[in-house]
């Protein structure tokens, strides 16, 4: 019977080392003993487990990602330098969230295409949805959408929705008011919200507050 051989992966020298020096003063430099910082020591521990061939290089990525607040791919731009030969290990990024394209760290713009055909908005309102969407994600996670303001900041022209309103009942022309959803926003907002819930990793919170506030 013939057997196939398994390339594994091999690091370079000092490989433990050298990946915590710029892990730690790119995400750490504040702190002066790894133990200091919970999440410092996570992040050498991760390393600790890998070096010593307890941890697949998937995990170690996964782990750090989490333990240093950063997206899969810069953590991986950063510990593949020390990788000599990544033999038959098959790196693949995982995607945590259904907004985040699959492979790459941008906006999953079909499955938000779909929740806007689904929805029937306009351009408009669908990315004034989306900045509640966003805010509410940032400040107002625990709260149900109908008891939650300040949801939306500009002027009553760019407010022109029939899913938004002052949050006070008054508008100042030409100048920024804040604005809070009307019944049928909440509703279209509850259904975004179920297609695309809240993600946990603080990692993809920062990642699609940043996209969308871009959006």
């Amino acid at each position: 019977m013939k057997t196939t051989e398994i390339k594994s992966i091999k690091i370079c020298e000092d490989f433990y080392n050298k990946v915590l020096n710029e892990l730690d003063n790119r995400y750490f430099h504040k702190v002066k003993y790894y133990r200091d910082d919970k999440n410092c020591e996570k992040t050498h521990y991760a390393v600790e487990l890998f070096n010593n061939g307890v941890l697949s290089y998937n995990d170690l990525i996964k782990k750090l990602s989490k333990s240093c607040n950063d997206t899969q791919r810069n953590i991986h731009s950063i510990v593949k330098k020390y990788i000599t030969d990544f033999g038959d290990c098959k790196f693949s990024l995982e995607i945590q969230h259904p907004m985040l394209e699959p492979d790459y760290d941008g906006l999953n713009r079909l499955a938000l295409f779909e929740i806007q055909l689904e929805l029937k908005l306009n351009n408009k309102d669908f990315k004034l949805l989306m900045e509640a969407y966003r805010r509410k994600m940032e400040f107002y996670r625990d709260k149900a959408a109908k008891h939650f303001a300040w949801v939306g900041l500009g002027t009553p022209s760019q407010y022109k929705s029939v899913y938004f309103t002052s949050h006070d009942g008054r508008e100042t022309p030409r100048v920024n008011n804040w604005y809070v959803l009307t019944e049928k926003g909440v509703k279209a907002f509850d259904v975004i919200v179920k297609k695309f819930p809240f993600p946990k990793e603080m990692s993809n919170q920062n990642l699609i507050n940043n996209l969308l506030f871009n959006l």
